[in-house]
């Protein structure tokens, strides 16, 4: 994958306004000239609606992704979008103060220390997440008319679920909702230079046994993403090659962020996909109202912050 870096000052904003508090997660679809003239445009168009209404429906963060939709003929799925760098501390403090507005798993945090970026190699600088994840943090970042773009193969898709239903062909939705999963900012920078680049946000959530985080690319490791410390594997990482490493191993049971797609299947967000998306900063649980002092203090202890931005793409496989 290939990036285009750019370099970028912008100003850190932290909390909610009181009248956007309830006004839960938009996600805004463009759709190209490559779907609204596909003969299939109308049903292509439906689905991939139908996978927003998925994370809008759940999701009460209040804000507003961005997202281009192009169909494709070469490969299932993929995503482009850019990337925001800001200190671990930062980083950290944006999650927590997320969570306290309305956190419907927290208990993660924990294993975050306050002492300085956990993972081996890294200094306290280098998180890592995409501006749709920049958004929900309250780190506002460069400012685009797209979050990110998702190409999507519908010729080798169901496009709708509904009808009879071809088992050599993938799920469409099911693509659709693995391509957003990755824009809104599940993602790992193992595929991108790590150590000696920066962390996304699953990179911390990564193990191989109970307290021992994993950062090998070795095709014979078997990480997993854990959210207590490695004590419970809720799935396994893709270690293999020609996949994405932030994605999940293939397995018995087809999940929406496995790294190669299972023709037939029609999955869901699932547990361990619902599990990276909270670690990530989306929340499920009723949002208080933001008290203006904890904007307040959070505007002054994280203001004036110089943050990278660029540009990654990321792809889901046909088998």
């Amino acid at each position: 994958m290939r990036c285009t870096k750019l370099i970028l000052a912008v100003p850190v904003l932290l909390g909610l306004s009181a009248s956007s508090a309830h006004a839960g997660l938009t996600i805004t679809p463009t759709f190209g000239a490559s779907i609204t003239g596909n003969a299939n445009s109308a049903a292509i168009q439906a689905t991939i609606n139908s996978a927003i209404n998925v994370y809008q429906a759940r999701f009460i963060n209040p804000i507003t992704v961005n997202i281009t939709f192009e169909d494709m003929s070469s490969g299932l799925g993929q995503s482009s979008f850019f990337l925001q760098s800001n200190t671990y501390n930062t980083y950290r403090t944006a999650l927590i103060a997320d969570k306290a507005l309305g956190g419907d798993n927290t208990a993660f945090l924990a294993f975050l220390p306050a002492s300085g970026n956990p993972v081996p190699g890294q200094s306290s600088s280098g998180s890592e997440t995409t501006t749709a994840g920049a958004k929900v943090l309250g780190l506002v970042g460069a400012s685009a008319a797209s979050d990110g773009t998702i190409s999507l193969n519908t010729g080798l898709t169901n496009i709708s679920r509904s009808g009879p239903q071809n088992s050599g062909k993938y799920d469409l939705k099911s693509v659709t909702m693995h391509e957003i999963d990755e824009i809104l900012g599940v993602n790992s920078d193992l595929d991108n230079g790590f150590p000696a680049g920066v962390v996304g946000p699953l990179d911390y959530f990564r193990y191989n046994s109970a307290g021992s985080r994993s950062y090998t690319i070795s095709t014979s490791e078997v990480s997993y993403f854990s959210v207590d410390g490695g004590t419970t594997n809720l799935v396994n990482f893709n270690q293999g090659s020609g996949g994405d490493r932030h994605d999940w191993a293939s397995s018995g049971t087809p999940q929406v962020q496995d790294a190669f797609g299972t023709p037939g299947s029609a999955p869901d967000l699932g547990l361990a996909e619902l599990t990276a998306l909270s670690v990530a900063g989306y929340n499920t649980a009723p949002v208080p109202e933001a008290s203006s002092a904890l904007g307040l203090g959070l505007l002054l202890s994280l203001g004036g912050i110089a943050v990278v931005a660029r540009k990654r793409s990321t792809a889901i496989k046909s088998l």
